[in-house]
């Protein structure tokens, strides 16, 4: 289908090259009243790139109306921007495992029993519990004018909750989920329900049993909107264009040597795995920091047209938007120590979830809240603290790193280990 549209616009052009995703989606809800919701979509975009009197156009569409997508991708050429577009020529790729047989043929009703096999883990007369399970799957294909013809088979399977303690008297929703290609195992949904329990069970304190410093202990999904900064600095485009920390620094020390940062599209059954980019680029594991050294970048071939610099593979092109640079599967080294290692002596403050920091933060300075920060004591949980916030420089609080957990969890597409960090500041209540 997709090489019908580069063959009707080959002639007229440069260069051109598409991406065409095809989506099937099924969502079942079960809501604390005991009903279960069912939704169904199905869609497709394309999204089409040419280049003609070194001017690019481009354009999108969702639905199958080629000579209009190419008339318009022709159209936009007028007011595009100057540039060149080098397309990758045809090369092997990778074997990846995208697409499982068990979440391609998943339907409403398996999706329901996922989902009632963790709201009935979780049922308690203080909590208001909403259980969703969605499956989707579909397909992408990539090709170009160059030669390029390829294509890969996705599904994506998620559960969540969201709890509400309906007797605190400041009620803070949980939401949790687990996200991957796979169908989730019983351990999986497991784990999600002792997260649920572990979270939500602790008392509130009023106050802190110490007025005494403590360590700070954050977990993986805390790491992650820690590291937010640094995502946004490893841009290629932020990189050469001077708004990143990191311009003219490659091979320096820029954070501690404990820490180790990689995107690998080639991992099997990941959310951001896949064997070729949207551009049609081969994709392979790109290392970013390096025990501390700044090693590497990612970027796509718009920032290869308007920079001088290489694709990475890493190109993201939706039908209606500009193509942008999104990284695929990016994970953080784990270290030496065991988790427990951190809890299980004196006092620790353990931030479990922060808010992905918003705006442009790539300077660094970030403040970070959470209502999910516990006090423990020798490894036992005393309570949750109503609020804590950590606010500073990423760059300066990450030399307050002292350990990196030997054990990694993924979040969807990003996968990481425990910080312990001793001699910040929390402000907590």
């Amino acid at each position: 289908m997709i090489t019908d549209l580069l063959d009707g616009v080959a002639p007229l052009v440069t260069a051109a090259d598409a991406v065409l995703k095809t989506d099937e989606t099924v969502t079942v809800s079960l809501g604390s009243d005991g009903v279960g919701r069912l939704e169904r979509h199905s869609g497709m975009g394309c999204h089409l790139r040419v280049l003609k009197d070194d001017r690019i156009g481009m354009a999108g569409a969702t639905d199958g109306r080629w000579p209009q997508l190419r008339q318009a991708a022709l159209d936009s050429v007028a007011v595009g921007p100057l540039g060149s577009l080098l397309l990758p020529a045809p090369a092997p790729t990778p074997s990846v495992h995208t697409a499982d047989r068990v979440a391609l043929s998943a339907g409403p009703m398996q999706l329901l029993d996922l989902a009632k096999s963790v709201a009935r883990r979780i049922e308690e007369d203080r909590w208001q519990v909403d259980v969703w399970a969605e499956r989707s799957a579909g397909r992408v294909e990539v090709a170009n004018t160059r030669g390029v013809v390829a294509d890969y088979e996705q599904t994506l399977v998620g559960v969540g909750a969201t709890i509400l303690d309906t007797k605190n008297l400041t009620p803070i929703p949980l939401s949790l989920q687990i996200v991957g290609t796979s169908w989730p195992t019983g351990l999986d949904a497991e784990a999600l329900v002792t997260t649920v329990m572990e979270w939500l069970s602790p008392a509130t304190l009023d106050r802190l049993p110490s007025p005494d410093p403590v360590r700070v202990c954050l977990g993986p999904r805390a790491v992650r909107a820690l590291l937010r900064p640094l995502e946004l600095g490893l841009l290629g485009e932020s990189v050469f264009d001077g708004s990143s920390p990191f311009r003219d620094r490659v091979g320096d020390v820029v954070v501690p040597d404990l820490l180790t940062i990689v995107d690998d599209p080639t991992i099997a059954h990941r959310p951001g795995s896949r064997p070729i980019d949207d551009d049609g680029v081969v994709s392979h594991r790109q290392s970013l920091i390096d025990r501390g050294r700044f090693s590497g970048w990612v970027s796509d071939l718009a920032s290869g047209a308007r920079l001088g610099i290489p694709s990475t593979g890493h190109a993201r092109r939706r039908p209606h938007t500009p193509p942008r640079v999104a990284y695929s599967n990016l994970m953080v080294g784990s270290g030496e120590t065991p988790t427990a290692e951190f809890l299980n002596e004196g006092e620790v403050i353990v931030i479990e979830d922060v808010p992905i920091p918003r705006g442009n933060v790539m300077d660094g300075r970030v403040t970070l809240v959470t209502p999910w920060a516990y006090w423990m004591s020798e490894g036992e949980r005393v309570g949750r603290l109503r609020s804590a916030t950590i606010s500073g420089n990423v760059y300066d609080l990450l030399h307050h790193v002292v350990a990196v957990s030997r054990e990694s969890q993924w979040v969807g597409a990003w996968c990481g280990p425990s910080l312990l960090l001793d001699g910040i500041e929390v402000r907590v209540r």
